[in-house]
């Protein structure tokens, strides 16, 4: 048996398929869990669509939108969340954010400008 096997846990925060979060899911998926997964919404899908290049091969059962910033939308994430199942085994938080501008230019140039 699998160390996850029947077990249902949702992964909050899938960035891209190089996320630690992604990589998290497909562990747990490989030991037998079902998954459920957010992402953000943004007008041109993209986050979503990155979200799927992980989350489709491991069969999710519930995928939505849901921007923890924002009260409504977390409540109706869970209400989905709950019509497909009424308990989950594990949550994996990788939710992150930090401006753009973080990103530009390496680390260390951060720290001692």
């Amino acid at each position: 048996m699998k160390l996850l096997e029947g077990q249902k846990g949702l992964i909050m925060g899938v960035a891209n398929q190089r996320s630690i979060a992604a990589f998290i899911a497909k562990k747990c998926y490989q030991e037998g869990a079902r998954l459920a997964f957010n992402h953000l919404e943004d007008p041109k899908g993209k986050m979503l669509d990155r979200l799927k290049t992980v989350a489709d091969p491991l069969e999710p059962f519930y995928i939505a939108p849901c921007d923890v910033t924002d009260e409504k939308q977390v409540d109706s994430f869970f209400t989905g969340l709950s019509q497909k199942t009424q308990t989950l085994d594990f949550l994996v938080h990788s939710i992150a954010f930090a401006p753009t501008e973080e990103f530009k230019g390496t680390y260390t140039n951060k720290l001692y400008p």
